[in-house]
C-alpha cells in the first residue's frame, strides 16, 4: 500500500518540470505497490481529482502524457525545442540585489534592441523572484534566457560574463545552462 500525499504540492511548483516529475512520481509509486504477490493500493490526496496528470497517471497513458507535454513545452518554449540559460543572483543585502538585477536585465534589454539577431529569437524573462526566495539568509534572483538557437545563448552568457565582473563584491552570481530545477 502506497499513499502520495498532496500531490497539489508537486505539480504547482514554478517549474516547467513539475508535470513530469508529478507523472513520474505516480507511476513509480504505483509501480512500487504492484510489486508484491497481492495486489497493491494506491492512495493520491488531491483537491484536483479531475486533474488531467493526475488521470492519465493513475492509467498509465504515457503517450497521452507525452502529447500533451509537447505541446505545452513548444508553446511557452521549454526544451527540447529551445535552450535555456538560468542565471541566478544571490545576495544578503535585498535592495543591492533588487536594483543590481534590474540594472542588469535593462542592460540586457537595450543589448537586444541594438542587436535585432538575437532580439528576434531571444527572450529574457526577468528579474524575478524563484521559488524558493532566501537560501542561508541570502535573497535571490533569476533571469531566465531562452532561444531557440544554442548559440545565441552561448554568445549572451559569455557577454553577461565578462561584464559580470563589474558587479558588487556583495553578489554572487551563478549560471546554469539547461537547468534541471527552476527553484
Amino acid at each position: 500500500c502506497v499513499a502520495l500525499l498532496e500531490v497539489d504540492e508537486s505539480l504547482n511548483l514554478p517549474d516547467f518540470r513539475s508535470g513530469e516529475r508529478t507523472f513520474q512520481l505516480l507511476v513509480q509509486a504505483a509501480g512500487r505497490a504492484g510489486r508484491n504477490k497481492d495486489t497493491g493500493h494506491v492512495y493520491i490526496q488531491t483537491t484536483g481529482g479531475h486533474n488531467e496528470l493526475i488521470l492519465k497517471a493513475t492509467h498509465h497513458d504515457y503517450e497521452a502524457f507525452i502529447q500533451d507535454e509537447i505541446i505545452f513545452r513548444k508553446r511557452y518554449a521549454y526544451p527540447p525545442f529551445f535552450k535555456l540559460a538560468l542565471l541566478e543572483f544571490s545576495s544578503l543585502n535585498e535592495n543591492l540585489l533588487e536594483n543590481y538585477t534590474d540594472q542588469l536585465s535593462n542592460w540586457l534589454e537595450s543589448y537586444l534592441e541594438k542587436n535585432q539577431e538575437f532580439s528576434q529569437t531571444l527572450r529574457i524573462q526577468g528579474p524575478y523572484k524563484p521559488g524558493v526566495e532566501r537560501i542561508n539568509k541570502r535573497w535571490r534572483k533569476h533571469i531566465l534566457l531562452r532561444s531557440e538557437n544554442p548559440r545565441q545563448i552561448h554568445e549572451l552568457v559569455s557577454l553577461i560574463h565578462e561584464n559580470i565582473k563589474k558587479k558588487p563584491s556583495a553578489i554572487r552570481f551563478k549560471i546554469d545552462i539547461d537547468p534541471q530545477s527552476m527553484l
